[in-house]
């Protein structure tokens, strides 16, 4: 069996009918599920809050902004999140929340990197691997400028990851062709993952706004690729 749990995820960017996968995930019974609730203010969280307390839990959740200890507290208690992620240009708000939360934060690797990413990591337990952007921006497409991820990436604790696709994208002209998204058509688009099987922590959340059902079949999609890897 797999060290590592696949989580499907409520997303809550604009395209996605966050409320709908919360009800769907009651449906199908799920027990627990990552939460992203990043594009919506607190009335909106509290409306999932109480819809799903004491039914599902959030092992991870991604930090919004204008959350508070409290709402950290209330997160750790009702939903048992054990890990939480934040984007690197808040965490000088974060950290005033003191080491007993930042213990429990993971910085993801979100818009451009410097040097001092990896000095904002150090003052947190560690990195949150967001796979399609590490893919994307940092890995298969970088500038040399731009490797700061990349170049000590065997260095870094990674104590929660989000992964999600990186499709095809004839826009993007010849030099780019891929990109990363928040939604898949394909399993497929998730093969370049076999890349980073050995990075993947504990836990892993997928990040996309495609139905629960359609996140279950990801799950056990890249689910068999890790088995695969493992067994090599």
């Amino acid at each position: 069996m797999n060290k590592i749990k696949i989580l499907p995820s409520i997303v809550t960017t604009h395209e996605c009918d966050y409320m709908g996968r919360a009800e769907e995930a009651l449906d199908l019974g799920m027990k627990e599920v990552a939460f992203f609730p990043t594009t919506i203010e607190r009335a909106e969280r509290g409306k999932i809050y109480e819809m799903l307390e004491g039914k599902i839990t959030f092992p991870h959740v991604h930090l919004r902004h204008d959350m508070d200890a409290l709402e950290l507290d209330y997160l750790i208690n009702a939903f048992k999140t054990k890990l939480f992620n934040i984007h690197p240009i808040y965490a000088t708000e974060f950290l005033r929340f003191g080491a007993k939360y930042t213990k429990q934060m993971y910085v993801e690797n979100y818009g451009i990197l410097t040097e001092d990413f990896l000095d904002i990591l150090s003052k947190f337990d560690g990195l949150c691997l967001d796979t399609s952007h590490f893919e994307d921006e940092w890995y298969g497409q970088s500038r040399a400028d731009n490797r700061v991820l990349a170049d000590n990436i065997d260095k870094i604790k990674i104590g929660c990851c989000h992964i999600g696709p990186v499709i095809w994208d004839i826009s993007l002209g010849v030099n780019r062709k891929y990109r990363s998204a928040h939604r898949f058509s394909t399993l497929s688009e998730f093969d370049y993952l076999s890349k980073f099987i050995d990075l993947l922590p504990p836990i892993v959340s997928i990040e996309v706004e495609n139905t629960i059902s359609e996140q279950l079949q990801a799950r056990d999609y890249v689910d068999k690729m890790i088995s695969a890897c493992e067994n090599r």
